[in-house]
């Protein structure tokens, strides 16, 4: 993976899949982003998630403050939740239960896509269909030589069911499924 200069990131365990934001938009656009500057991030409001945070919704930079992705994800998403989804504490904890149903390792798994392998595009997402029964996103970082899996999309209704994705993605015909 490319890396900004000056990054370092952090290293964890191989094949664990995290968050990396709940992104309230609205249909077929990008956003709203940063919606009430007032609602700082506080970490004393989600203070009973924070081991499972670190776990789940992992710090990716080693240099960056141990909070300031949650609290930039917060800011610039979360707070764009309400009505759905008011609190700091809710942003989170439905993220953290979300991604412990969804766990993308398990779908990959339960699919037969196994890491360190390339993969068509169409393998992927219908692996993924089969087990969610909906369409994701996949998105990729498209190097010199192929496309490398990045993130999985899956998205959600106003009453928080999971639903099919626009067929948004960022990937060739073959993707490889990195091991870390």
């Amino acid at each position: 993976m490319q890396q900004r200069s000056g990054n370092t990131c952090n290293s964890y365990p191989k094949n664990h899949w995290t968050v990396h934001g709940i992104w309230p938009t609205r249909l077929g656009t990008r956003g709203p982003n940063d919606c009430d500057p007032s609602r700082r991030f506080n970490l004393q409001e989600v203070g009973s998630l924070q081991r499972d945070l670190e776990e789940w919704w992992t710090p990716i930079q080693v240099n960056a403050r141990k909070t300031y992705f949650w609290e930039h994800e917060w800011e610039k998403h979360g707070t764009c939740a309400p009505p759905v989804i008011e609190t700091q504490y809710e942003y989170f904890k439905q993220a953290l239960d979300w991604v412990r149903q969804y766990e993308m390792g398990e779908i990959f798994r339960t699919s037969g896509i196994v890491p360190g392998r390339d993969y068509s595009l169409s393998d992927i997402m219908e692996g993924i269909r089969r087990v969610l029964n909906k369409v994701p996103q996949v998105i990729c970082y498209n190097g010199n030589q192929k496309s490398v899996l990045l993130e999985v999309r899956i998205c959600f209704d106003r009453s928080l069911q999971l639903v099919d994705c626009n067929s948004y993605c960022t990937c060739d015909q073959m993707v490889h499924y990195p091991t870390a």
